[in-house]
């Protein structure tokens, strides 16, 4: 049953993210190469909650910037948001701010319920922290790619996490549009 679940889930956040879109902008990003879809069933501990979101990633020609697009449905009071360094499963360390760009999160940016863009970016060497702090993109490449990261969307019921998913490769590059 659980499977199935996330079989819809994945449907819906999927679903819900095409039509978003509707008109392509000036400034068209290129196809992303990462990407999660974020649940409150992956959170820890798992949450029973409507919202749900996904983000896309993708890295510079030369390497040396990481884009992003956050994007969350139905999720109440968002505190912040963050790349973390961790296998499913388990905590880990913040790697990058996503959103705010930096600590403290208050005031609320979006007080109440939120659907759409909740942040989108460009990160360069000088935003990573914790571990990989004064390291090259390059180290946060390789743990990207390797399945060692996760976002997590923090709120205010819940700010240890309403929100998680693994960050993968992508099989096949995808729009953001």
């Amino acid at each position: 049953m659980r499977r199935l679940w996330v079989i819809v889930l994945l449907a819906i956040v999927c679903l819900a993210g095409d039509t978003a879109w509707s008109i392509e902008p000036e400034n068209a990003l290129p196809e992303a190469h990462l990407s999660a879809v974020l649940t409150g069933e992956e959170a820890i501990p798992p949450q029973f909650t409507p919202a749900t979101g996904r983000v896309l990633f993708w890295f510079s020609d030369n390497g040396e910037e990481l884009r992003y697009r956050l994007l969350v449905y139905d999720i109440d009071n968002v505190l912040m948001a963050h790349l973390k360094l961790g296998v499913p499963g388990r905590a880990g360390p913040v790697l990058v701010w996503l959103f705010p760009e930096v600590p403290p999160p208050t005031p609320l940016r979006y007080p109440g319920r939120f659907s759409g863009v909740l942040a989108e970016d460009t990160i360069g060497p000088e935003r990573l922290v914790g571990p990989l702090q004064g390291q090259p993109l390059s180290a946060l490449r390789e743990e990207m790619f390797k399945g060692r990261t996760f976002v997590q969307v923090d709120t205010v019921k819940h700010q240890i996490g309403e929100l998680r998913g693994q960050v993968i490769p992508l099989i096949e590059p995808e729009s953001p549009w």
